[in-house]
């Protein structure tokens, strides 16, 4: 039986085969291999070329997605127009005609500034004449008729001064009025000259021989004036605001 040897050195390896075109290949007449295209990490395209941005602009829009369903409007009744659109309350005034109350406080507080203003000025006309000043219930008693012609006058004054200065200036109205945002036109809502509200001031001497009745025609008339207001077409106004 015979022994199998084996070779000492081990068998050499094979090369690989390359895939280069040799010149016995083109010699031959082989047909020429074209050489590979390097692959480029940017996409397919020669060798550090960028290819191409895709181009999204074509392509189209998704469908939108439709919402919930819209209830019909219901119909606008009869002599509704369609779709009306409530009225909302009319703003509030800035002024209004003022009444009986209000002016009686009024008149309150500025009877009470004339009474200082009248024993002031009294006083003063005392002092000025050289004539003692003595309480007033001693002076009620001795005091002479023409003594008291006299300071009735000086009231007389003072009173119409008072008034018919301080309505027919810029504030429209006396420190009682002003004390209640009240304030003295005419029936466009402008301000009284002084002889307007002269007129009125002694027109109140009518509202006084009424018994007071024209006075308290301030509490129903339309445009809540007193018997002097309607003599001197003048109105009081209330600021609401």
């Amino acid at each position: 039986m015979s022994e199998t040897r084996y070779p000492s050195e081990p068998f050499p390896e094979e090369e690989p085969a390359s895939s280069a075109v040799t010149p016995a290949a083109i010699s031959s007449g082989g047909d020429a291999l074209e050489p590979p295209v390097p692959f480029s990490a940017s996409g397919p395209g020669p060798a550090g070329q960028a290819a191409p941005a895709p181009d999204f602009s074509a392509a189209p829009e998704p469908p939108a997605r439709p919402g919930p369903p819209v209830p019909p409007v219901p119909p606008a009744p009869a002599g509704m127009p369609p779709l009306a659109i409530p009225l909302l309350p009319p703003p509030m005034p800035a002024v209004g005609y003022a009444g009986f109350w209000v002016r009686f406080v009024a008149w309150i507080l500025d009877a009470f500034i004339l009474y200082i203003l009248g024993m002031g000025t009294n006083a003063m006309l005392r002092l000025t004449a050289g004539v003692p000043l003595t309480p007033l219930w001693a002076a009620s008693r001795g005091a002479t008729f023409a003594s008291g012609c006299a300071e009735s006058l000086i009231g007389i004054v003072v009173w119409w001064i008072y008034h018919a200065t301080l309505e027919s200036s810029p504030s429209e109205a006396t420190p009682g009025k002003r004390a209640l945002r009240l304030r003295v036109t005419d029936l466009q809502g402008r301000r009284i000259t002084f002889g307007r509200a002269t007129g009125r001031t002694f027109g109140k001497v009518l509202s006084y021989a009424t018994l007071l009745v024209g006075f308290f025609m301030a509490g129903f008339t339309a445009r809540r004036q007193a018997l002097h207001d309607l003599i001197a077409e003048t109105v009081v106004l209330r600021d609401l605001r």
